[in-house]
């Protein structure tokens, strides 16, 4: 997984004093070779002081959530990328079969614009997406740093609560879901409370949607009919709010 930083370098020749912008790649998480732990899926968000924020899968088992243990993986660059800290651990799985902390991937990342907090949502668990079903399902899992992205809580298991936001559907519900990872979108039109509207994109079983939330990530609610899927064979999706306030589903 590599970084990009830009670096901009003034040119004094002649009147348009012209910038030319040197661009260097970093490896932040590199998987050494074929045998080695691989890492992917990565995430990124630039915190309320600028700092940059690079989250990873480290997936020991070697594929995605339900065949082991995974964990998601950290590095934070205060300089705009030219430089990182050492690798940290964000949400270290546990391996057990069958635990509901078995493993934790496919991270969800989002800075808040005004506070010092990021909230990340991931995949949980030790089910596949494929085999998931609405009583022993893919889990959906919380967490939140309080300083920029050095620390983070406990994750928090908040399945049910998602999986309930599709319960009054006229099929009786979903059996399978996650939310897209890389991204979720912070709202610059929407506030209602302390903090700007997030939207995250949710792959299911029956078309894909958008959640939202006014709270930063504590509840959230559909946007539009739970019946109707904006995009029915979507799949791996993101969103994005687009500059009149429209939502973009891709």
């Amino acid at each position: 997984v590599y970084a990009t930083p830009r670096q901009t370098n003034s040119i004094n020749d002649g009147p348009s004093n012209e910038k030319v912008e040197n661009l260097q790649s970093i490896c932040l998480f590199k998987t050494p070779d074929a045998k080695g732990i691989p890492y992917r899926i990565p995430a990124i968000a630039t915190n309320k002081k600028g700092h940059l924020i690079a989250l990873s899968d480290y997936r020991y088992c070697g594929a995605d959530i339900g065949f082991g243990q995974i964990d998601i993986v950290g590095r934070i660059s205060e300089d705009n990328g030219k430089t990182w800290s050492e690798q940290f651990d964000v949400a270290k799985g546990n391996g057990i079969a069958k635990d509901h902390a078995c493993g934790y991937g496919d991270a969800a990342l989002v800075a808040d614009r005004k506070k010092n907090e990021i909230l990340l949502m991931c995949c949980t668990g030790n089910v596949t997406y494929w085999n998931s079903k609405r009583n022993n399902p893919l889990r959906v899992a919380r967490l939140y740093s309080h300083d920029g992205g050095k620390t983070w809580t406990k994750p928090e298991d908040i399945t049910e609560e998602i999986y309930s936001l599709f319960d009054k559907r006229s099929d009786n519900g979903l059996d399978k879901l996650f939310i897209g990872s890389g991204k979720i979108c912070q709202s610059s039109k929407i506030k209602n409370g302390k903090y700007f509207r997030l939207y995250a994109a949710l792959c299911t079983g029956k078309g894909n949607y958008v959640i939202y939330s006014d709270d930063f990530g504590k509840k959230w609610q559909v946007l539009g009919d739970v019946n109707q899927s904006p995009a029915p064979k979507g799949d791996e999706p993101k969103c994005e709010e687009l500059p009149d306030g429209s939502v973009l589903l891709s």
